[in-house]
């Protein structure tokens, strides 16, 4: 925490992303030392507790999940059994959470909205920069959000303003998933260039290095100013701010991401085509972690949300050195 403020914030922050990306840290390590050292003992334990937790920490925590337990099922025969068991119990828990329990105990279930974030945001860039929309597109979003008022409420950089808007009818939403992913593919040929411009903005927070970079949150949960115990007024954020002020380019998530991907070639240049292979299953939860973000990204560049970068950069590298080392048993 000395060297990285980040994590001395985040470690008072009550964030559930803090957690999901300790789970994808721990889902990390257990998969290097499963795939190079051969620790089988409770593997199908270990595995199943840190995809349940990932899966229900975070909305998009089931497709990375899913896309990690997917490519570890095809590259390691030896393990699909163990595999497909725990996969198999993930979806049971989840179909079981998502549906007749969280109704029972009243719980609000999440809303398709959150993972269709992108295309909501170039159908909105349309809509904003006066796009060809046909009758029967424009029939379909004024059901969603009335045009006008999503031409208003357009921001570049985010879709909260349209899916929280008072008028967004997420129920209607819900109700036509297939005709929303219609609407949206067909209006893509005529609206190219918008739809490309709108995904730049959206996601540019994630791959551009120094983009600013939002780190932390300013208040308490009760949306006051924080004191710590001795009395002394203390704003966690300050020194976030101060930090990308100075600092830009360190402190911001496209230049983790790039970081982490850095390491990460060069760890694998030089292995066997089978240790290479084996070295990016290990980093498939981070892999599959962005690429939920260029689908559904809530907000450009926020670094909670790749949180999981930033407590994996300071093990990639060591990972792949003792792969190179020869110290793996497998």
């Amino acid at each position: 925490m000395l060297f990285n403020p980040i994590l001395a914030n985040y470690s008072v922050t009550m964030w559930k992303d803090v957690l999901f990306s300790c789970c994808a840290l721990f889902l990390i390590v257990r998969l290097y030392s499963l795939l190079f050292h051969g620790e089988k003992k409770h593997i199908g334990r270990t595995l199943l507790v840190a995809c349940l937790l990932l899966t229900f920490l975070r909305s998009n925590g089931f497709m990375v999940v899913g896309a990690t337990l997917l490519v570890l099922f095809v590259i390691e025969p030896d393990l699909r059994k163990k595999v497909a068991a725990v996969g198999a119990a993930v979806l049971c828990a989840f179909l079981v959470v998502q549906g007749p329990l969280l109704s029972i105990m009243g719980v609000q279930k999440g809303h398709f909205s959150e993972s269709v974030g992108i295309p909501l945001q170039q159908i909105a860039a349309t809509v904003h920069k006066g796009g060809h929309i046909n009758e029967e597109q424009e029939e379909f979003i004024n059901r969603v959000l009335p045009m006008e008022t999503m031409r208003d409420s357009y921001n570049p950089q985010t879709p909260n303003p349209i899916k929280f808007h008072e008028s967004f009818d997420d129920a209607f939403l819900a109700e036509h998933k297939i005709e929303f992913l219609v609407t949206w593919a067909s209006m893509l040929p005529d609206n190219l260039g918008i739809y490309v411009k709108a995904w730049i903005d959206e996601t540019q927070g994630y791959w551009n290095p120094g983009f600013p970079s939002w780190l932390v949150t300013n208040s308490t949960l009760y949306e006051q100013a924080p004191r710590d115990y001795l009395g002394f007024d203390w704003d966690p954020g300050f020194l976030a701010q101060k930090l990308i002020a100075a600092l830009p380019v360190p402190f911001s998530s496209g230049t983790l991401i790039w970081a982490v991907a850095a390491l990460v070639f060069v760890g694998c240049v030089g292995l066997e085509k089978k240790k290479r292979t084996r070295c990016l299953v290990c980093v498939m939860p981070l892999i599959a972690l962005l690429a939920t973000l260029f689908v559904a990204a809530p907000a450009v560049g926020d670094y909670r949300y790749i949180f999981a970068f930033n407590l994996a950069l300071p093990f990639v590298l060591p990972i792949a050195g003792l792969v190179k080392a020869g110290r793996p048993k497998a």
